[in-house]
Formats: structure tokens, C-alpha cells, sequence
């Protein structure tokens, strides 16, 4: 798999993180819109059913609070769509709830929507105690920071039964080896979101967030499995069809 990785390092746990190219940084983006135009059929009604049930409970009081646990165990679903859907396997919008049907995988994942849970129950009260400028501020470093330490915790938990405490270890190692790579693939997600809002809202949603959910696989994939990317384009580069 020369064309996805040039170096690579094992963790005491045996996962082997791969160094991904940041040149191959456009390529996760790529071929995830092109998985989307083949697979649009699934992976739409997916991020619709998804994002309604995170605004449904995201409306009701107390249940809000377990918003994020909720997520947490959907985003496991979704992982597990886009490895089906990559091995040819059938998928379908019920995969959303496979954390939910396998209880070993929700409970794996459950502290990290706990953790999730905790900090959306805090942020009214940080920014109560702090002030509104300071206290947003604050909230938003907890969450980025959050999200840089656990950005890979779902994938590694759900496909190679890796604990939570050690799932952040990788992480961290994981954007050592690769930073620049995820630095560009960062900047490119946020320039394809702006350009996903200055057109329309809708297309943002039915786009823009499956795409990412793939893209976020890939990078997974390329980093913690060797997955050939561009192997993977070559793949895809025949007619879609659904």
C-alpha cells in the first residue's frame, strides 16, 4: 500500500498507525463524494433519520441531555454503514442502530456520550458563571478539545475493541504522525461546509454531512488500517448506480 503510506508506528496496544500523505488529504474528500453518488440512496434517509432524532430530543427537557449519548451510539451506526458499504456488504438506514442492538458495542461507547452528555449539561453553566463572551469561549475550547483527543475514538472502539482511556492514546498519536495531513483535510472541510451554507441549507445537510461521514471513515481507515485510498478511487470510478 505504498500509495497511502510512507512510514508507520505500533502501539503497545498492536494497532499500527499508518502515516497517510498529506497530498492524499483531497483524495478522502473525493472519493466520499463519490461513495455519495453511488450510495446516495442510503446515505441521505440515514443522515435525515439521524438528525431528526438528535433535534427531536435535542426539544425536550432533561431528554436533551442525553442528546449526545445518543449521537455517540449513531455515530457507531454510521461507521458501520460505511464498512458495508465499502465491502460491498448490504447496508441499509437500520445499520444507524447497530450500537443500539449490540449491547457489548453501546456500552464500549457509552462513556465517551457520557463525557459528551456532561459538557452539554455544563456549557449554559459555564457561560452563567463566566459570562456569555467568556463563558462561550471557554465552552468551545472544552469542545474542540474534546473533539481533537476523541476524533477517532468510535471507529477504534467499534472496530478494533479498543477501550476508551487507550482510544485517546491513539488519537493523540495518530495526529502526531499525521497533522499535516489532517490540517489540510480540516481546512478543506471547512471550506467545503462554508461553500455548502453560502449555497443553500438543504443541499448543506443532504450533501455535506453524508460526505463527511465518509470522508471520516476513509481518514480512519487510511490512518489506523492501511486502507489504500487510492485503490479505493479507482474503485469508484465507474457509473454510480443505486
Amino acid at each position: 500500500m505504498s500509495d497511502v503510506s510512507f512510514s508507520s508506528a505500533k502501539d503497545p496496544s498492536g494497532v499500527e498507525i499508518v502515516r497517510v500523505p498529506s497530498s492524499n488529504a483531497l483524495s478522502f474528500l473525493t472519493v466520499a463524494f463519490k461513495i455519495f453518488q453511488r450510495h446516495y440512496g442510503i446515505l441521505i434517509p440515514t443522515a435525515i433519520v439521524g438528525m431528526l432524532i438528535i433535534v427531536a430530543m435535542s426539544k425536550i427537557p432533561i431528554v436533551e441531555y442525553l442528546a449526545p449519548i445518543a449521537t455517540t451510539a449513531m455515530a457507531g451506526g454510521v461507521l458501520v454503514l460505511c464498512r458495508k458499504l465499502l465491502e460491498g456488504k448490504d447496508a441499509s438506514v437500520k445499520d444507524l442502530f447497530a450500537a443500539l442492538e449490540d449491547q457489548s458495542m453501546f456500552m464500549a461507547l457509552l462513556p465517551l456520550g457520557i463525557i459528551s452528555a456532561i459538557l452539554t449539561w455544563a456549557q449554559p453553566h459555564i457561560a452563567e458563571a463566566l459570562g456569555m463572551l467568556l463563558g462561550s469561549m471557554v465552552s468551545l475550547i472544552l469542545s474542540l478539545l474534546l473533539a481533537a483527543l476523541t476524533a477517532y475514538s468510535v471507529p477504534l472502539i467499534v472496530f478494533r475493541k479498543i477501550d476508551f482511556q487507550r482510544s485517546i492514546v491513539l488519537n493523540l498519536k495518530a495526529m502526531q504522525l499525521n497533522w499535516e495531513m489532517l490540517l489540510i483535510f480540516g481546512f478543506m472541510v471547512m471550506g467545503a461546509a462554508l461553500m455548502s451554507l453560502i449555497a443553500l441549507v438543504l443541499p448543506f445537510f443532504l450533501v455535506f454531512i453524508p460526505v463527511m461521514l465518509v470522508a471520516n471513515y476513509l481518514t480512519y481507515a487510511a490512518m489506523f488500517e492501511g486502507l489504500d485510498i487510492v485503490m479505493v478511487s479507482r474503485m469508484y470510478s465507474g457509473p454510480s448506480s443505486n
